[in-house]
């Protein structure tokens, strides 16, 4: 995925990641809203969207990475 597909990605997919972080137990919408904003600054960051393969979902990625976010700062608090 190309930076530009990536940046055009991000207005479309925000509004659903934030519903799944508030659906994955985060009580507040900011709360929600920063979790989706660290992961996707982490992506860029990395640059992971150019090792994303063009034959998947780029929801179900998305998805997986609040997921997985999600759940580490779970165990980072516990």
């Amino acid at each position: 995925m190309t930076d530009s597909e990536f940046s055009s990605a991000i207005p479309t997919y925000r509004p659903a990641l934030v519903a799944y972080a508030l659906n994955r137990g985060y009580a507040s919408r900011a709360d929600a809203d920063d979790l989706v904003q660290d992961v996707l600054a982490t992506i860029w960051a990395r640059q992971a969207h150019h090792g994303f393969r063009d034959d998947s979902s780029v929801a179900t990625w998305l998805y997986q990475c609040v997921k997985q976010r999600a759940i580490d700062l779970r165990r980072q608090r516990n």
